[in-house]
């Protein structure tokens, strides 16, 4: 468990959700990135992970047959784990926020700003160490920065060719 409580595992889709509380917003955060780390250390397998870390509300939904979970807080965390390459633990600044200190040998890297959702942007950090994640900056990241310049000077052009316009000539 984490925190000494139990946690619950949803699968969704070809990932898992892991969905856990504890009575201090700290000690889960800490929690979760330790025990993390700790797995990828050992991990040796060819599956490589995606990882995207969110602290958020949910709502406990009592079915028939166990308990579902609902809210913004699931939405955001896949988001984010969709933002990350093979071997990437991202994490929302929610999620950093609460991490009183970083384990030893641990970086975390802001990468900026993105949208996680549609029209919803989240300041994404990187997680990583020296024998667990990667410590490149996602894929996604890089062509949101490449992108930038251009949709500048395509504003640009377009202000110059509406003055032009505006010019009998």
């Amino acid at each position: 468990g984490l925190c000494g409580k139990p946690f619950h595992l949803i699968s969704s889709g070809s990932g898992l959700t892991l969905v856990a509380s504890c009575d201090g917003a700290a000690d889960l955060t800490r929690s979760v990135v330790i025990s993390v780390q700790e797995f990828l250390k050992d991990w040796d397998s060819p599956i490589h992970l995606r990882i995207g870390l969110h602290f958020g509300l949910l709502e406990t939904i009592e079915l028939n047959d166990g308990v579902a979970y609902a809210g913004s807080a699931i939405g955001v965390a896949q988001g984010i784990m969709q933002c990350a390459d093979q071997d990437h633990i991202l994490a929302s600044s929610d999620f950093i926020e609460r991490l009183p200190r970083p384990p030893r040998k641990m970086r975390i890297v802001d990468l900026g700003e993105i949208e996680v959702r549609h029209r919803y942007r989240k300041s994404v950090w990187n997680i990583f160490g020296d024998d667990f994640g990667n410590r490149r900056a996602p894929r996604r990241f890089i062509l949101a920065i490449l992108q930038e310049p251009v949709l500048i000077v395509l504003e640009h052009l377009s202000s110059v060719s509406r003055s032009l316009d505006g010019l009998n000539l």
